[in-house]
């Protein structure tokens, strides 16, 4: 997937903030004034430097920072939050990002989960197959 200069703007006005964009790089500053809280939102497009990394989504907040590599799509869910999807061989990342400065990472999650039905699974991965869930029904 390339980030198009249409899904920058899509995000952009989902987000209501404006982007800093530098060249392949595009950088959302997003604020929750009420909660005194902020995270910054960064797409890296692909780099032909290197051949199996292509876009990386990065949130930097106050706890920490959260990736994920070649990030393979992303979904919008009104009100309030954005799904960016690596899928590869089996296995699902996503990093959440909300317009209230959050985020929440599940990574190598196994896709078999998603195709189950919910009151098989074990407690650990009901969260992860709740969430993701989301995205494969979206699609």
């Amino acid at each position: 997937m390339n980030f198009r200069k249409e899904d920058i703007q899509k995000i952009s006005e989902f987000l209501g903030v404006d982007c800093e964009n530098y060249q392949d790089l595009h950088i959302w500053k997003i604020i929750d004034k009420n909660l005194k809280n902020q995270i910054f939102l960064t797409i890296s497009e692909s780099d032909k430097k290197f051949e199996t990394i292509e876009n990386i989504v990065n949130i930097q907040t106050s706890q920490g920072f959260f990736e994920i590599h070649n990030c393979n799509n992303y979904s919008i869910f009104p009100p309030d939050e954005i799904f960016f999807v690596s899928e590869n061989g089996g296995t699902i990342s996503c990093l959440i990002v909300g317009k209230n400065a959050t985020c929440s990472l599940f990574a190598n999650i196994d896709t078999n989960i998603l195709d189950q039905d919910i009151t098989d699974l074990p407690q650990p991965v009901l969260l992860a197959a709740m969430q993701l869930s989301l995205i494969r029904n979206m699609q």
